[in-house]
């Protein structure tokens, strides 16, 4: 299994996918800091304002190993010159 971050572009910016890490734990909490507060709400299903610091390091400090084996994700260029990215995941 490769996890090690992986650069993809379709005729566009290159774009960097990779696993979050502990490191990203500011990063994480400023991004949800910054969210508007209906996307907090769909993201944490309730009235979040701002995440606790137990919070934010679940969020980042995840085992990616075992988290990859339940999730899948795929990239295609429909006829049209749409891009679309397809997600899975197992629960």
């Amino acid at each position: 299994m490769n996890l090690r971050p992986q650069n993809h572009t379709i005729s566009g910016p290159v774009i960097t996918i990779r696993a979050i890490r502990i490191t990203d734990e500011v990063t994480e909490a400023e991004f949800v800091r910054q969210l508007p507060p209906r996307s907090k709400s769909f993201r944490f299903l309730g009235g979040v304002k701002e995440l606790t610091s137990r919070q934010v390091k679940q969020l980042c400090d995840v085992d990616v190993r075992e988290l990859a084996k339940d999730i899948g994700m795929s990239a295609r260029r429909d006829p049209d010159d749409t891009h679309q990215v397809l997600y899975s995941l197992a629960l």
